[in-house]
């Protein structure tokens, strides 16, 4: 059953990705609040208790840079950029303080203990076999 008091929004225009996300994450006692616009996941973040944000980057009606940014200015909660683009994403992302962007595909677990980590709820890192390959994960490989 998710914990009312850790709560993360997922924002992307792909409705299977919100759902294997919130699947994975609920599974961990995690509560989530979704949607699937930028504008609809500023309106959340800002209706919401929330305490982790995973965004996609291109998205309809605002994208994650907006997102990201809208979050920022409010609150430093932990925020994960999720990317499909091959580009230096990261110029993109140069204005966004403290947004962790993170290169698709990335696998479920590996998100879910980056999540946990992020918390500092239990068994944030022990997916990974070493900080090595947790900071793998963070540059967009595989570990």
């Amino acid at each position: 059953m998710p914990d009312p008091a850790c709560t993360v929004l997922v924002v992307d225009d792909d409705p299977g990705l919100i759902a294997a996300i919130r699947t994975r994450l609920e599974a961990r006692g995690i509560a989530c609040v979704t949607a699937s616009t930028g504008a609809q996941g500023i309106a959340a973040f800002r209706s919401s208790d929330v305490d982790l944000v995973i965004t996609d980057l291109s998205m309809p009606m605002g994208d994650g840079v907006a997102l990201a940014d809208a979050v920022r200015a409010e609150s430093s909660v932990p925020i994960f950029v999720l990317t499909g683009r091959t580009h230096d994403y990261r110029r993109t992302l140069r204005g966004i303080r403290d947004a962790t962007v993170l290169q698709k595909p990335i696998a479920g677990e590996a998100l879910v203990a980056l999540v946990l980590h992020a918390l500092g709820r239990p068994n944030g890192s022990s997916a990974f076999g070493s900080s090595r390959e947790l900071a793998s994960v963070l540059e967009g490989e595989s570990p």
